[in-house]
This record gives C-alpha cells, sequence and structure tokens, in this order.
C-alpha cells in the first residue's frame, strides 16, 4: 500500500506484506487482491480488506489466519517487524488467542470464482509487481552539487601554517577538523557542517596536519618534534605512536596509520597499527636525482596501495607515485605535488604552480587510465607543495581558496607590542633570521618564486640584498664572530652542509664542512672562532645530535649529546663556555645547559616544555618557547658556574613562525625586542563542495 501511495522511503515491513500476498495465495489458490487491471488492483489494495482464507478454505488453522492478516495490514506499523517474526506467528498455535480475528460472512464472488479469474488476477499482480520493482530499482538521480563558503569566527580562525596541510574531513563528509588558533593557542578544532560554531579538541596543543579515523572518532596528527599522535574527538590524553617523522598522517581501513617524515628527510613511508605496536617501513627513499624524500601519503579504500609524492628539491620536478602494499613495488604515475584519491574513480592532485588537476585512477590496477582534467588555478602552497585540500571518501571536497599573504616581520617589546618592520616585498616564508653583533643588518632565508636563499637586509639604509643563487635550497644563517662572514646550511639532493659566505657579497660562497654520509643541520660559532657547534641527523638509533668540530682541523665532529634520544639547537654562550640545547629524554622537549667543550654537570632550565633556545647577547637571560607557545626569559648566572634563577613568561608567540628543532627568532643586542617572522591576517575563504564527486564523473564523461 505504501508503494501504491508514492512514498519514497520503502522498509523491510514493505517485504513483510508481500510475504504476506505470497502466503495467502499459496493456501487459497489466489492473491488477496483481484480486480481486472492494475488500477483496479491498487484501488482494493488501498480500501479492502482480504476476504477471510478459512471461508475458502476451512482447514486453515485459526492462528495462520491472524498471522497472515496482520501481515497484509494497510499501515506497516502494525505489521510484523520482521519475516522472522511473521514465521514465528505461524508457527505458534496460541497466536490466534492473543489477536482477534474478524471473519467476512460474505459469500465468494461468482465473478471472481470463475475458472479464469485466478490467472487474471495474478497477470494483474504481475503487472503491479513490475511497476513497483521499476520504482524501487530504477538509478538513483545524480545528488546536486552545492558549493559554499564556511564562516569561521575570528576566535576560532584557521591556522594556515604552510607546513603540511591544514584540513581534514570525515568519511561521510559531515565533520571538519582543522589547525585553529584561540587566545593564542594554536590546536585542533572540530566543525560539523550543520553547526555553526567549532569546538576544540582536547589534547591538540601545537597540532597540524590532521587525519580523521574512518569511524570519524579519532583524529591522527603531528605534534612537537614531528610526533605521531592520536587523540579522542570526546576527550581524553592522546597517544604518542612515533617520536619522529610522523608527518602527514593517513589512516586506512586496515587499523594502521602510514606517516612520513618532512619532505626532505632521510625516511621514506611507515605505517604502525593504531593502536600502537610496531612499525614497518614501506617505501625507502632513493636520494638520486634530485629526491629528498617520500611525504604526502593517502591510502586507497580498498588497502591495495598508498598514493604519495616522491619530493624532489626543484619542486617541478617532484613526482605522485603509488606503492602497491603487497609486493612494495612503487609506480611513478605523474608530475605532481601533492595528491588525494576521490571516491569517484580519481586522483586529485596539484602541480607546482598552484593549478589542481583530476585524472581517473584504476585504485585495484594501481595505474592511470585517462587524461588530466583541469579543476582550480591559484592554490597556494607550503614549501613542500602540500595544498590545504581534504576529500572525503562520499566525495565532499573542502579547500582553503586564495592565497597565503607573505610573512611580515615583526619586533616585539618585552611586554609584546608589537611593530612591523618596513616591507620586505616578495619574500615568502622567512625561516631564519640573525641579527648582527651591532643590531644593524639582518640575515634571513626566505624563499622566493618557489626557491629558498640568503639574504641581508641592512635595517639602516632599507636595503635588501640577496647573496645565495644556488638552484637547491640555501637557509639558517648565523654570523661568524668576525661579524664579516655569515654560514649557512646549503641542502642538496645528495647532502646537507656548511658553507659560508661574504655579508657585503665579495666572494663567492664556499663549503664549510661536510660531514660524508651525515646531514647537518644547523650550527653556532664560539666567540673565538676556533670550534664550531653543529647539530647532525635525525640518524639511525640516536635520532638528532649536537657535536662540536675545531675549525679547519677535524673532519669528523666530536659528539657532545647522541643519546637515544633527541637533542638539537645548539646555541653558545656568549662567552663559549656554555653550550644550550633541547632534548626530548623527559618525553618532552625541554631546554638544558652543559659546559662546552667539556666538563661535567648538566641543568634543565625549562620546567613545562621548551624549544628554541637563544642567549641575551650579555649571558644574563636564556630565552625559549614553552610548550604552551609563550617567550620565556629564564635568569641565568653562567660565573663562575652555571645557575638558573627565575622564569619570566614574556609574551605570547602563537602567531609567529617557529620551528621546534630550530630558533626562529633573534634579540637585539640590549636585549628589550626581538624580531619575529608573523603570518599576516587573511581573508581566505574555506571552501565546500558538497557530492563534488558527481560533478567529477559528469566533466569525465564529457
Amino acid at each position: 500500500p505504501e508503494q501504491a501511495m508514492g512514498e519514497r522511503e520503502i522498509t523491510a515491513k514493505s517485504d513483510v506484506y508481500a510475504l504476506g500476498c505470497v502466503t495467502y495465495e499459496m493456501l487459497v489458490g489466489e492473491p488477496p487482491f483481484m480486480g481486472p487491471t492494475a488500477q483496479a488492483i491498487i484501488a482494493r489494495v488501498m480500501t479492502e480488506a482480504p476476504r477471510s482464507l478459512q471461508l475458502q478454505r476451512h482447514t486453515i488453522p485459526t492462528h495462520v489466519e491472524a498471522a497472515i492478516r496482520r501481515a497484509l495490514e494497510k499501515l506497516p506499523a502494525d505489521r510484523f517487524q520482521s519475516a522472522a517474526e511473521f514465521a514465528t506467528a505461524l508457527n505458534d498455535p496460541s497466536y490466534a488467542s492473543r489477536v482477534t480475528v474478524t471473519t467476512l460472512a460474505q459469500a465468494p464472488s461468482s465473478r471472481w470464482g470463475r475458472p479464469w479469474a485466478a490467472p487474471v488476477g495474478l497477470g494483474a499482480i504481475a503487472i503491479l509487481v513490475a511497476v513497483a520493482a521499476w520504482g524501487w530499482l530504477r538509478p538513483a538521480p545524480p545528488r546536486p552539487v552545492a558549493r559554499f563558503s564556511v564562516k569561521i569566527p575570528e576566535d576560532q580562525s584557521i591556522v594556515t601554517n604552510r607546513i603540511l596541510s591544514d584540513l581534514a574531513l570525515s568519511a561521510d563528509g559531515q565533520n571538519l577538523v582543522y589547525v585553529g588558533r584561540q587566545g593564542g593557542e594554536v590546536q585542533l578544532w572540530s566543525r560539523r557542517l550543520d553547526q555553526l560554531e567549532a569546538t576544540p579538541i582536547p589534547g591538540t596543543a601545537g597540532a597540524y596536519a590532521p587525519e580523521l579515523s574512518p569511524d570519524g572518532k579519532s583524529v591522527a596528527f603531528a605534534a612537537s618534534g614531528h610526533q605521531l599522535r592520536v587523540a579522542s574527538l570526546t576527550g581524553g590524553p592522546p597517544i604518542t605512536l612515533l617520536e619522529e617523522n610522523g608527518a602527514s598522517p593517513s589512516w586506512g581501513s586496515d587499523g594502521f596509520i602510514y606517516a612520513a617524515g618532512l619532505a626532505g628527510g632521510v625516511t621514506g613511508i611507515r605505517r604502525v597499527p593504531a593502536t600502537g605496536g610496531a612499525l614497518d617501513t614501506i617505501t625507502t627513499v632513493d636520494t638520486s636525482g634530485g629526491v629528498r624524500g617520500h611525504s604526502a601519503p593517502d591510502v586507497l579504500p580498498g588497502g591495495r596501495g598508498v598514493v604519495f609524492t616522491i619530493y624532489r628539491s626543484d619542486l617541478a620536478s617532484s613526482d605522485i607515485a603509488v606503492v602497491d602494499l603487497e609486493s612494495r613495488k612503487i609506480k611513478t604515475l605523474l608530475r605532481g605535488t601533492f595528491a588525494r584519491y576521490v571516491s569517484s574513480g580519481h586522483l586529485l592532485y596539484t602541480r607546482s604552480d598552484g593549478a589542481l588537476f583530476a585524472v581517473p585512477f584504476d585504485e585495484k590496477r594501481l595505474e592511470v587510465t585517462g587524461a588530466p582534467i583541469p579543476i582550480l588555478d591559484g592554490l597556494d602552497l607550503d614549501a613542500a607543495g602540500y595544498a590545504d585540500i581534504a576529500v572525503s571518501r562520499n566525495g565532499t571536497l573542502a579547500y582553503l581558496g586564495g592565497r597565503t599573504l607573505p610573512d611580515e616581520l615583526v619586533w616585539v617589546d618585552r611586554a609584546g607590542r608589537e611593530q612591523k618592520l618596513d616591507s620586505l616585498a616578495g619574500l615568502a616564508r622567512v625561516s631564519g633570521m640573525a641579527l648582527s653583533r651591532d643590531g644593524n643588518r639582518l640575515a634571513l632565508s626566505a624563499t622566493v618564486e618557489g626557491n629558498e636563499d640568503v639574504w641581508l637586509y641592512d635595517l639602516v639604509q632599507k636595503t635588501l640584498t640577496r647573496l645565495t643563487f644556488a638552484s637547491e635550497t640555501d637557509w639558517r644563517p648565523i654570523w661568524e664572530p668576525d661579524g664579516k662572514i655569515l654560514t649557512y646550511v646549503s641542502m642538496t639532493s645528495s647532502s646537507r652542509s656548511l658553507w659560508r659566505v661574504s655579508a657585503d657579497g665579495s666572494s663567492q660562497p664556499s663549503q664549510l664542512f661536510a660531514w660524508p654520509g651525515e646531514v647537518v643541520q644547523e650550527a653556532s660559532w664560539a666567540p673565538d672562532g676556533k670550534r664550531l657547534a653543529i647539530r647532525v641527523g635525525p640518524r639511525a638509533g640516536t635520532g638528532r645530535d649536537i657535536g662540536y668540530i675545531e675549525v679547519g682541523r677535524d673532519s669528523v665532529p666530536t659528539m657532545l649529546a647522541n643519546s637515544k634520544f633527541d637533542e638539537n639547537t645548539p646555541r653558545l654562550s656568549p662567552d663559549g663556555k656554555w653550550l644550550a640545547y633541547a632534548s626530548d629524554e623527559s618525553g618532552k622537549l625541554e631546554i638544558y645547559v652543559r659546559p662546552f667543550p667539556e666538563g661535567g654537570g648538566r641543568w634543565q632550565v625549562s620546567t613545562d616544555g621548551g624549544s628554541e633556545p637563544l642567549w641575551s647577547r650579555r649571558g644574563d637571560e636564556l630565552f625559549y618557547r614553552s610548550g604552551d607557545q609563550h617567550l620565556m626569559a629564564a635568569q641565568v648566572r653562567i660565573t663562575p658556574t652555571f645557575s638558573v634563577g627565575s622564569r619570566v613568561r614574556l609574551f605570547s608567540t602563537a602567531n609567529y613562525g617557529g620551528d621546534v628543532t630550530y630558533t626562529r627568532y633573534d634579540v637585539t643586542p640590549d636585549g628589550r625586542r626581538f624580531i619575529f617572522a608573523r603570518q599576516p591576517p587573511t581573508d581566505r575563504d574555506l571552501i565546500v563542495v558538497l557530492n563534488w564527486a558527481e560533478e567529477l564523473k559528469r566533466r569525465t564523461e564529457k
């Protein structure tokens, strides 16, 4: 009856009605309703009760008639809940005593008692069933595609780190998780698309690169030191699955979380059980041909393979590839920087110029099966080619439109008051900075047109000069003690080593130190210019380590801190006798000080997390970022021995660029002001496209 009324929602109770019709006919040889036409039958279905079974065949038990009559009730709510319940009633003689059976004392109609009546009725029923089946089984019309912009309240704003992706969607496309900021604290936020407000996710302070679990109840993310962590959306402490190289997680339906090191790292794609367990290496990086790492994994729905990026020094030469999880063989698919699989059978990927494409992809054969389709232009990519894009398994698309503005350099006094530095037009992400001894010149590393180089800004003359011109990355500059030369890290496809260049540009860059087979990441000069503290790694078994060299003499460093824990960010005191650094030996990064180059003793300076240590020029203060993203000033004494006094919280640094493995700010000679890189406010829109996979299918067909 509900189908005859045109109801769209057909439930199991409709099947109970159909089963009642079949049972009725099996017992008396004709359907419960008959008529000369399909329309007549439908009319009787809607308005009449079926004729009594016992009037037609007196041997039918009363409980059987009662059960069949209930199965044939007009309203679904009055029928049995299931076929199993119907069957139980048919076999239960006591069922008749619990219901009232109405026996219709009407004689059989002579017209319907004719021998040919049953075949006619059966034919009409067949027509009705055919019509109903067409209504049930006809293809559903394509779901409409809807585009809209989601307004994020200012106090829940999205933070665009420009390092990995900041967005994630649940499998059903109804829940968006993003990196957001409130009151100076950066953490993950959850925003259901049917709600106006987002809610913070407990235990995710400092998180980035979120990825929701297949059931949408938990989120994996990268945290301090590129750890891989998992937190429940409903609360509870997060668990740590990987201590390092846990960036860019992808949560598979096979119960594993796949992750990669940051682009340029020495690890490939790895996986770990979502509940914790042994680590499994999926890909190994071959550094030939300019390859700097494997990044951005995306597990395919069937679990056959993982799509990822082969990241190269020249971003335009990076490739999208897929690894077969059974054979572990890697197949290069096409040029691109970041890819995600779409349920329509496509790969959505970006090129280095910010263009977004889709290409048909067979997830079973792991191969591209058609030509690329242009989707969007002008997406903003980070330095490793990642885009702020998320695609749900049901085909919903979310992305940040527009371009992120270049970094601004700001002076910040000890009270947190800002003063914007004169605009440095053309510089994008500023990754390192160092003030000269007199505070009049600023060395910095910044990205211009996709390439990172060392620059010098004269704060008095307001002039900006480029000092390095290599096709690969030159970054993290520091001043040598004479104030005339800059030391920096040069990163190529096969090595990272220390180089030097004249601040006035009078000489060509030259290599200062390289450790074959090892990755040199940063350095700090002793004031006499004879010793250089360096940080290397990550290294197998010991992570990031700290040592030193006698300049011009040593080809291999003397190691100072090379435990199984991570030690990074070496900073020598102004008198060259003390080394400040960060270590995670306590379970989280803290700041420590030890004698340099040798000597006993070690002092912990931070008390609740710490990174990015920096000495004042007089050596009476040691600055660092706390675990809750505030700049701290620890009062210290360095003569005759080291001691720590009070610790003063200066201001929030949540709005300023940072790096847990490298100090990304500096202090003026008088200790009154600090210089930071800040991402300026932006009006980038969060765009959501519902049922976007349907549109992609139509565009492919065209």
